[in-house]
């Protein structure tokens, strides 16, 4: 009999450990909270059809097993190299462009082209996934695993339970809070929740002409703005209108929280112009969007650590990707006693490739807990 894992989130890290566990013999199902698949690779359609990747913005590819994925992704025509220049990098209003940029790949026509595409694959083997459903808990012992969903609903039958979510969100649903809870679902609890994240402001604005620049993506120095990217330049995107993504830095977001969007677009967009000097281009439409689980703390500071930066600019390190140590096959993050294991980018430096990573790790963990 072929036994049933439950993964709770529908992320690259999530889908690319069914994909996994798929292959390995078993029975899958998946739920996500949200309306469609992909988690931060989000993109965004406005009322006139207009796109915006505002959250994942790009990624790159250096580990041999995720450069083989990426080159596969390339050739089905789901991802496109952006920028076909370099990235800038703006410091009081100069900007400087990168000299020796490593490959870039964007999902086209959007980021979450990737996520979806795999999601059809899995459909297409049966996979069982359902969209706008929130669970709650976590519950069962041994190879009798419950959830209950936000309607306290009860779904049973599973082996195994994978989470594939931020750690924070994965910490509750082992209910670590509560008086019944075990010693060890608390303890896994609380190694999750120390895994802290920090929360990004993105603004999505349309403007009425085209920056009068030559570069892509900026990283930006000297404010609270630490990211910009001409939207409109990727691949697959509308070339017109021009539209922008600015990312605010997690403290300034941290501080904005609760403010309304209006009034973040408003000063990010303001604040953008400010910075890197640029006369202010209308808007006709601006919004705003917060990620509250954006950047695992601890990750490199792409515009401000030097060592590791996102870009090969001057005086800087040639890869957006800092080289890891192979995903060890003992998966770190497992439940001491039960096959429960947690993935996400957040466990390897908040990227992509993490998330891909993190999740042939999760799914080889799981399955080697089953036995």
């Amino acid at each position: 009999m072929r036994r049933q894992i439950a993964i709770i989130g529908a992320g690259i890290s999530g889908l690319t450990a069914a994909q996994h566990l798929l292959q390995a013999g078993y029975d899958l199902t998946i739920f996500e909270k949200s309306r469609g698949v992909g988690g931060r690779m989000a993109t965004r359609r406005d009322r006139d059809g207009l796109t915006f990747d505002h959250g994942a913005q790009y990624f790159t590819a250096r580990d041999p097993d995720f450069q083989a994925i990426v080159e596969r992704w390339e050739n089905q025509q789901w991802v496109a190299t952006w920028p076909l220049q370099g990235f800038a990098i703006c410091r009081q209003g100069q900007f400087a462009v990168e000299t020796a940029p490593p490959r870039r790949y964007v999902g086209t026509p959007g980021m979450t082209s990737i996520a979806k595409s795999i999601n059809a694959e899995l459909l297409e083997k049966n996979v069982s996934i359902h969209l706008n459903v929130r669970i709650a808990r976590v519950t069962g012992r041994g190879h009798d695993f419950e959830l209950i969903n936000e309607q306290g609903e009860l779904i049973t039958g599973f082996a195994g339970v994978l989470l594939a979510i931020p750690a924070e969100q994965a910490a509750d649903l082992l209910d670590a809070d509560r008086a019944d809870t075990n010693e060890s679902d608390a303890a896994f609890a609380r190694t999750l929740r120390a895994q802290a994240m920090h929360p990004c402001w993105a603004t999505m604005a349309v403007l009425e002409n085209d920056l009068p620049v030559d570069w892509e993506g900026c990283f930006i120095h000297d404010s609270f703005i630490r990211w910009a990217a001409r939207n409109h330049t990727k691949p697959g995107r509308f070339p017109s209108p021009a539209t922008l993504v600015l990312h605010a830095a997690p403290d300034w977001t941290a501080q904005h929280w609760d403010d309304p969007p209006a009034e973040i677009a408003t000063e990010m967009l303001a604040e953008f112009w400010r910075t890197t000097g640029i006369a202010a281009i209308r808007s006709p439409s601006c919004s705003a969007h917060r990620w509250k689980y954006s950047i695992p703390a601890g990750a490199p500071d792409l515009v401000n650590d030097p060592s590791t930066p996102s870009a090969t600019l001057a005086g800087s390190s040639p890869a957006d990707n800092p080289p890891h140590a192979a995903a060890s096959p003992t998966w770190p993050w497992q439940h001491r006693d039960l096959p429960i294991v947690a993935c996400g980018d957040w466990t390897m430096a908040g990227r992509i490739e993490g998330a891909y990573r993190s999740g042939v790790a999760a799914a080889s963990a799981l399955a080697a807990r089953l036995g």
